[in-house]
């Protein structure tokens, strides 16, 4: 009996956060004259964003933190899960948004821009193709206030003289030990305008953030803004690329500000000065870089989030340092990057799963990443994957880059918390190979205990209607960073009319999960005793059934 009743309210949560939406936008009682099975999942095309921060996870619970603008020309076809097209909450660093019905055959592209006052403003690419139904996407913001390893932040201020600056004023980060440093230099007599092209005249002192992202470190390449394989970029030409992948050798953000007005340009080019590590392999040679090396340099705006090309740079050498310098009179991020051809958008690149005697029901969930060779660097934020490993499994990569690739697996969970890497294949070219073949035997053994995945079937009773609830669904997980331990809710799955198959938890172990609905948040601690759970036609408590 007590198990029963541990059903009915797991499954209330769940049918409060979907059955009640009909309600909100039908007007009326959504059950009225049904006496067949109801399906709640109002959107057929959603997508899921989970917001992180690498130093805490915890900075970012509760709502408020961060805020949300849409972007591109496709940003008026999104609603929220709630169905508002201007309000988009974020809760305990989730955001959950939907394509309008009207527009569900669709293919979808728009940017989400997420700002807040602790981080780094950056912006996000989604596409949702006309054949998705489901698109989850994983960004780590940048907490000014304590940066993860591979990123070094310095903030510097000095006096202007009426809007102009009387002497050469020098900003850098940090380049002690393996850091990798951004030095800025702006010169004396240099005037600053606003996004409008305006000189900002005797607002105050000019306040300049510079920070460095290393090429190594996995926060780091996970800040990366879109990741590494964008929409389109603008290239030398001023043509439109769509089909390539970026190979970093690191990347810096710089924001200033007069008072309170940000400065977008200066009245005189600025110096910019980057650091490049000796690992970085440069995909046109297969080498490490190298003095004379020519590196591109790319620009990307946080206010559209698009990438445009600015200008060769030669790699230089000073004391057993590689840097490269450019100049610039507008503030963006700047990319040292390579940018690789990809395939043709049409063509799948495959990962064949070997695994005797394990079936999909018994796979094996671990974290995978698509990596340019010889680094940990993916080649774009999607490549960032859990997959299911069983006998005869298959799942693939679109827009490949024209580079030489390795596939890795790590024994984790999660992208947070990748564990360490048990096998990496063969060097590959993503586009003259079309699959690789994996055997599981080959790193079975190195494998930890392994979680079973759950099944749940479930369906309700209300007033004589049977109820298949859809919802996204989030699990409390554990994340260890630099040996401190915290949680943060990693998304478990998504409730289609009453299916979820929710993969790595263990027997006996109670865990947390949790839907959310228009910014509102539902918990409920849960048990599970096997691996099956069919739940039908039971009865959902009759105020719920009342309140619609």
């Amino acid at each position: 009996m007590k198990k029963n009743n541990t059903y009915k309210k797991w499954l209330s949560v769940i049918a409060i956060c979907t059955i009640t939406f009909i309600a909100v936008i039908s007007c009326e009682n959504p059950l009225k004259d049904f006496t067949v099975a109801i399906d709640t999942a109002v959107f057929q095309k959603n997508a899921t964003i989970t917001i992180f921060d690498p130093t805490n996870p915890t900075n970012l619970d509760g709502t408020g933190k961060v805020e949300i603008e849409l972007l591109g020309d496709d940003a008026g076809k999104i609603v929220s899960d709630g169905g508002s097209k201007t309000n988009f909450p974020v809760v305990d660093g989730v955001l959950q948004l939907a394509v309008n019905p009207a527009n569900a055959g669709e293919n979808i592209n728009f940017v989400v821009k997420v700002s807040g006052d602790d981080y780094l403003t950056t912006t996000i690419p989604v596409n949702i193709n006309e054949n998705d139904t489901l698109v989850t996407i994983a960004a780590n913001m940048v907490n000014i206030n304590d940066t993860a390893d591979g990123i070094n932040l310095m903030e510097d201020d000095k006096s202007l003289n009426n809007g102009t600056l009387e002497e050469d004023f020098v900003v850098a980060t940090d380049n002690s030990g393996d850091n990798e440093a951004t030095e800025v230099t702006i010169s004396s007599g240099t005037e600053f305008k606003d996004a409008n092209g305006n000189l900002i005249k005797g607002a105050g002192d000019l306040k300049v953030r510079v920070v460095n992202f290393g090429s190594q470190d996995d926060e780091s390449l996970n800040s990366f803004p879109g990741g590494f394989s964008p929409a389109a970029i603008e290239l030398e030409n001023g043509e439109i690329d769509t089909e390539g992948s970026f190979s970093t050798a690191g990347f810096t953000s710089i924001d200033m500000f007069v008072g309170n007005t940000e400065v977008k340009e200066f009245s005189e080019p600025i110096t910019i000065k980057m650091d490049v590590d000796s690992e970085v392999v440069n995909p046109n040679t297969g080498e490490k870089i190298k003095k004379g090396d020519i590196l591109p340099v790319w620009s990307y705006s946080k206010d559209d989030g698009k990438w445009k090309y600015h200008c060769d740079t030669t790699v230089e050498e000073e004391d057993g340092q590689l840097f490269t310098v450019c100049t610039t009179t507008h503030l963006s991020w700047y990319n040292l990057d390579y940018w690789a051809r990809g395939c043709t958008s049409r063509r799948r690149f495959d990962v064949n799963v070997v695994a005797p005697g394990v079936s999909s029901s018994s796979g094996y969930r671990l974290v995978t990443a698509l990596v340019f060779a010889g680094t940990n660097q993916s080649v774009s934020y999607k490549s960032n994957r859990v997959q299911n490993f069983f006998n005869g499994r298959s799942f693939g990569y679109y827009r490949t880059p024209n580079a030489n690739l390795q596939f890795v697996v790590y024994d984790g969970t999660s992208r947070y918390n990748k564990g360490n890497e048990i096998y990496r294949s063969n060097t590959f070219n993503g586009c003259d190979s079309n699959q690789i073949t994996v055997n599981l035997e080959e790193f079975r053994s190195s494998l930890p205990p392994q979680p079973v995945n759950v099944n749940i079937n479930f369906s309700g009773n209300c007033d004589g209607n049977i109820i298949k609830p859809s919802s996204y669904l989030y699990m409390k997980t554990d994340y260890t960073y630099r040996g401190r331990t915290y949680t943060y809710w990693r998304y478990a799955g998504y409730i289609r009319s009453g299916r979820v198959t929710i993969y790595n938890v263990f027997l006996n172990r109670e865990y947390e999960f949790k839907t959310y609905y228009k910014g509102v948040e539902y918990k409920h601690n849960y048990t599970f005793t096997s691996n099956t759970i069919n739940i039908e036609n039971f009865d959902i408590p009759a105020e719920l059934c009342n309140s619609l």
